[in-house]
């Protein structure tokens, strides 16, 4: 947030629209001011909010979030304030569905019903909110937002390419030390893009990297700016470097290869024997990118992935299919079925179905599946398959048929079920927390 304007003026903002539309007085009961590292964008987190309207005091565990502007993003609210209960001033709990409350700039009109639907209470600057405590509910959509508060926020994963590169690193934390070409392969995307999306979390203080030089007496070139740029191949220069701005100015560079084309992935800080430069990265908030990643995957990367949707005569025809099924078209189970091999006793139904399959054994899957379970094609129905975007070397060996814990994870936010964001919560605890504590 700009410092001239204080770090907490458009929460302040929203609690003054919410008086002015409501007649409900809001209160910041406490709040800490929240590191760029933490969120990615300025954003001031509060502690508590309390409001009051007449004889009812309600104290709220609050999250302040600049922009949201997808269901994603709500999902991902939601998750964040899982636990969190508002209690009355007064003594008497809550009775939202959820107590928590976010404020916003603005929220759409359809972001404001989707919250409704979640019992995601939320007050924004143009007035917007959606509140149901003991004593008090309030929902008010469509105020025009105040333009000089509302602007795009700085986000990494905001095109295809970034959204592969940054789920291939959530899923295996050990490639954050390759090299370009190898992130590159391993993505599925152009050589020249790995660049530049280190370089924009560099941008955000989201990646540190430390440099080491190599043999004493070997002086390192100047980072060149071929490997920012693709040519028509998408393939840099031989030896060429990528080069960006850290944050608070500092150049970094990291080799893509040898010049005889060998490539390593840089195990840390440290030097060749034959004078290669290597680049220890590290990134400093794991958690946050990982939420973006799951707000922006179902309107970024999803519609891409040829999603294709069916019915089938039983509910629980998925139960027949064996993983040695499912490997002999490199399928597997993301959404609610993965979740309920991964948590075994979680309360899901199974439905609806969602299918990866690789996209050169996709018809031919698709075929035996309609054949073998009578699958008929049905715009809104339960089940859906889409291309594994995902090189094969990500899956875990330990899980097959399944397809990796993150993107079980953001099928589950993006439902926007209760019960799915319940699963999702212990998910992330466990597998998912696992896998971000190695960065």
């Amino acid at each position: 947030m700009e410092q001239n304007t204080g770090e907490i003026d458009w929460v302040e903002a929203a609690l003054a629209a919410l008086h002015r539309i409501t007649g409900i007085q809001g209160r910041i009961r406490r709040i800490r001011r929240a590191s760029r590292a933490e969120t990615g964008e300025a954003v001031a987190s509060a502690a508590a909010v309390g409001l009051r309207h007449g004889a009812v005091s309600s104290r709220l565990a609050v999250v302040c979030r600049r922009a949201v502007r997808t269901s994603g993003d709500l999902s991902v609210v939601h998750a964040q304030l899982a636990g969190h209960k508002g209690e009355r001033v007064v003594g008497e709990k809550a009775a939202g569905s959820d107590a928590g409350l976010l404020i916003t700039t603005y929220l759409t009109p359809a972001l404001a019903v989707q919250c409704r639907e979640m019992g995601l209470q939320f007050v924004d600057t143009a007035g917007n909110a959606y509140l149901d405590v003991a004593g008090l509910f309030v929902f008010v959509c469509g105020q025009t937002p105040p333009g000089s508060l509302v602007r795009p926020p700085m986000r990494t994963t905001g095109n295809p390419s970034s959204q592969r590169m940054v789920f291939t690193l959530l899923c295996q934390p050990a490639l954050l030390q390759a090299t370009y070409r190898e992130i590159a392969h391993l993505s599925g995307i152009a050589l020249g893009s790995v660049g530049a999306v280190f370089n924009g979390l560099a941008a955000r203080g989201w990646l540190l990297e430390t440099r080491a030089e190599g043999r004493a007496g070997t002086r390192s070139e100047p980072p060149s700016e071929a490997a920012e740029s693709e040519d028509a191949q998408g393939e840099p220069p031989q030896g060429a470097r990528a080069k960006g701005k850290g944050k608070g100015g500092a150049n970094h560079s990291v080799r893509d290869g040898t010049e005889d084309g060998e490539e390593g992935a840089a195990s840390g800080a440290g030097h060749h024997g034959d004078g290669r430069v290597e680049e220890k990265r590290r990134l400093t908030a794991p958690d946050r990118l990982l939420d973006e990643w799951v707000a922006n995957y179902p309107t970024i990367l999803r519609p891409r992935l040829q999603p294709r949707r069916f019915a089938a005569p039983s509910s629980d025809w998925w139960r027949a299919l064996r993983a040695e099924d499912l490997a002999a078209f490199d399928a597997c189970w993301g959404g609610e079925v993965a979740a309920l091999a991964l948590l075994p006793g979680s309360e899901l139904s199974g439905e609806p179905q969602t299918l990866y399959m690789r996209p050169a054994r996709m018809a031919q899957g698709i075929h035996a599946l309609t054949s073998r379970y009578r699958l008929k094609p049905q715009p809104n129905g339960p089940i859906e398959i889409l291309e594994a975007f995902w090189d094969a070397s990500i899956d875990d060996p330990t899980r097959p048929g399944l397809a990796p814990p993150v993107l079980v994870y953001a099928d589950l936010m993006a439902s926007l079920q209760p019960t799915n964001l319940e699963v999702a919560a212990e998910l992330r605890k466990g597998v998912i927390m696992d896998a971000l504590d190695q960065f």
